[in-house]
């Protein structure tokens, strides 16, 4: 899972089936909460969503107030019972009796939302977007080319956001062009004429493909 920040809106990727698919928040608590809610909603602004977040050591089905850590944040690191307050949003729905899925969120972009009641009657809320991809980076094409001299292969992939790809045991350096996502690989690196190439895009989805460079 990816996050960034963009013009002070922080962006989640996620939705990898098995390695990203659900949604898990931690957070220190400054100021006690008597209310909070989590509401998500499509980008149609429809609500799909509603939840809240909880308190390790206290919260419950109906309780939903965040009690202020006693810790300093710089020592809790990830410890949830330091930071107070957590929630596990799964990216679909299930059947509570057998656990078992019965539907999922279809991909795109969500607008998370943090309501907060604080005790004395302030509010405070946040907003986060969440983009839900659950399919993983694809193979297009491979061509030799030149470059700085050398013989390299291009290798092509879809348009999702790729966070890191590697060659034949090696990080390659991710390029985008007018076609999309691409990397170099030299032809010096794949003995045998043979091209391993792994690519994880931001939401942790993976997909590994063999090419032989001879054909």
């Amino acid at each position: 899972v990816t996050t960034e920040c963009i013009d002070g809106v922080y962006h989640i990727y996620g939705g990898a089936e098995g390695v990203a698919d659900t949604l898990i928040f931690q957070q220190f608590v400054n100021r006690t909460v008597i209310d909070n809610t989590i509401t998500m909603k499509n980008k149609m602004g429809e609500t799909v969503l509603t939840d809240h977040m909880f308190d390790s050591l206290y919260g419950s089905d109906d309780n939903y107030q965040l009690f202020k850590s006693h810790i300093e944040v710089n020592y809790v690191a990830n410890n949830v019972i330091g930071h107070r307050a957590y929630s596990i949003i799964p990216m679909y729905n299930y059947d509570k009796d057998t656990g078992k899925i019965t539907s999922k969120y279809p991909d795109g972009t969500y607008e998370m939302k943090f309501d907060y009641t604080l005790v004395g009657g302030g509010t405070y809320s946040k907003t986060i977007t969440f983009h839900l991809d659950s399919v993983a980076p694809e193979f297009k094409s491979v061509e030799a080319v030149t470059v700085g001299g050398a013989k390299s292969y291009r290798v092509r992939l879809n348009d999702n956001l790729l966070s890191s790809v590697g060659a034949n045991g090696s990080v390659a350096v991710i390029n985008k062009d007018a076609n999309g996502y691409y990397v170099d690989v030299p032809a010096s690196d794949c003995p045998n004429n043979k091209l391993y190439v792994t690519a994880t895009d931001y939401a942790g989805a993976t997909c590994k493909i063999l090419i032989d460079t001879s054909t």
